[in-house]
């Protein structure tokens, strides 16, 4: 019995070390292969491919299968359309490298509310740092679209790992999704970015993660159990307005799309 306790442990440290292999180099692919090809279409496909086991189930549970899975699919997408959009920048390419594989490595993996936060709030940063890049050309309308489908994936992405019991998510989530759909509209009248070598830096990603930190520690103060003090709640709104203040009045002077 002993024996087969240790052949079990042996294969699943085998396993967690080739799906560790399997996720760094797919990381790398993906860039590696943008950076190659000048498009983005491979790398995108290959997250396509990837994702083969979200689509295969029954056509009843398939938009289920899919919504469990965007925020995923935004953050691959995210990487390989800003290796794309910095392709010439290579301290950039550099950077997502390296947070793309731990992303996949370690931050994904995880099941615990820390980083399930971590998970939404990369997912709402970099979806809406693409979308900003992408649309600025298109429409509002499309922005607007595209910032309140990230809000609303991330949103219960969060509330479904806060709240185990499963209780009503939906109308959060859609509030939170129509906050950031409404901030994306003023802010495309006035579309400020920050340049820092060569990247693209949206103030909507900025001010969006500073509304979803806020948040997010409120809904956790208000769970029954929470370690929270309401100290750190108040903290964290006043750091949040204080950082959104500062780059209205000191910082909205720059590049504007």
């Amino acid at each position: 019995m002993a024996k087969f306790l240790e052949g079990g442990r042996s294969s699943s440290a085998i396993s967690d070390i080739l799906h560790l292999i399997l996720n760094v180099g797919f990381a790398i692919v993906a860039i590696a292969l943008v950076v190659l090809t000048g498009v983005p279409w491979p790398s995108l496909a290959l997250v396509a491919a990837s994702k083969w086991r979200t689509f295969a189930v029954r056509p009843y549970f398939l938009w289920l299968s899919i919504r469990a899975n965007l925020v995923d699919i935004i953050v691959n997408c995210s990487f390989v359309l800003l290796a794309y959009l910095n392709i010439t920048n290579y301290i950039a390419l550099f950077a997502l490298v390296i947070l793309y594989v731990c992303w996949a490595a370690v931050i994904k993996t995880k099941n615990e509310l820390f980083f399930a936060k971590l998970q939404a709030g990369m997912a709402l940063f970099l979806g809406l740092t693409v979308a900003v890049q992408l649309s600025y050309e298109l429409p509002n309308v499309v922005l607007v679209a595209i910032a309140g489908l990230i809000g609303y994936v991330v949103a219960r992405h969060f509330l479904i790992a806060l709240d185990d019991e499963g209780g009503k998510i939906e109308l959060p989530a859609l509030c939170f999704a129509l906050t950031i759909a409404s901030l994306a509209f003023i802010t495309s009248f006035w579309q400020v970015v920050y340049i820092i070598d060569g990247i693209v830096i949206p103030q909507l990603a900025i001010t969006a993660l500073l509304i979803s930190l806020f948040a997010s520690l409120y809904l956790e103060y208000l769970q029954e159990g929470s370690k929270l003090e309401k100290v750190e709640v108040v903290f964290a709104g006043v750091f949040a307005g204080l950082i959104q203040l500062i780059m209205l009045v000191s910082f909205s002077s720059g590049v504007v799309y």
